[in-house]
């Protein structure tokens, strides 16, 4: 199971790589392809229970001048990658 996992979080992965590049942007509230990003994300991030994620997506959309909320998105997005990269992760043995 954590094989077909790793290989189908791949690409949820990449994308929030990408979001996060995007956020460093300047201006980044004000970049067309954040908020497309951000659009495409919402749709996704649930199937893997990234639902932390998803409520910041749509803050981030509904507010996306607030640096408060570019600041949680941000950080929300680090423990999504990081939380997909952990769990399709094979058990190591002590």
């Amino acid at each position: 199971m954590k094989k077909g996992f790793r290989r189908r979080s791949k690409s949820p992965v990449r994308r929030i790589e990408d979001l996060l590049a995007l956020l460093e942007t300047p201006d980044a509230s004000l970049n067309p392809a954040l908020l497309d990003a951000i659009h495409d994300l919402g749709g996704g991030v649930g199937l893997f229970g990234l639902t932390a994620l998803s409520s910041s997506l749509r803050r981030f959309d509904i507010e996306p001048g607030d640096g408060a909320s570019a600041a949680a998105l941000r950080a929300v997005a680090v423990c999504s990658v990081r939380a997909l990269q952990e769990i399709g992760e094979p058990a190591t043995v002590a």
